[in-house]
């Protein structure tokens, strides 16, 4: 299953703001999830 994700102006802006390495790593990382929520996914409790 495909998924779209959509990032809010404020995590655009946070992640303008960290270092190019680990901006480009998050991005990768935040783009795998798009297929089939691949990656290390933990369910959000208490939140």
């Amino acid at each position: 299953m495909e998924y779209r994700i959509e990032l809010k102006k404020k995590a655009i802006k946070d992640l303008k703001a960290i270092p190019f390495e680990d901006r480009t790593r998050t991005i990768e990382k935040i783009e795998q999830l798009s297929d089939n929520l691949k990656g290390d996914v933990k369910k959000l409790t208490n939140f």
